[in-house]
């Protein structure tokens, strides 16, 4: 990764994937310009989910993508949840 790739906090994090979900759920295959644009920036998403999710990316596996979606919105969900005020 590169340090001067851009950050996605959780916002715009959270926007990307559920863009790359929708597109996954369509079948679209923009799904692959949108896993691009979030390969290039840094996240701090588990590297284990996202080695998954470029694995599945890489073979065309719409289905297992939108797993491994799923897995990191709820990671993304659950981080932001932890830091929430009560």
């Amino acid at each position: 990764m590169d340090a001067s790739a851009p950050v996605l906090d959780a916002a715009p994090l959270a926007h990307v994937l559920a863009e790359l979900t929708r597109l996954l759920r369509d079948a679209d295959m923009r799904a692959l310009d949108v896993h691009t644009r979030l390969q290039a920036a840094r996240t701090a998403l588990p590297a284990a989910d996202l080695r998954d999710l470029e694995d599945a990316m890489a073979a065309l596996d719409f289905k297992r993508a939108l797993a491994c979606c799923d897995r990191l919105i709820r990671v993304t969900q659950s981080s932001k949840d932890a830091v929430a005020p009560t």
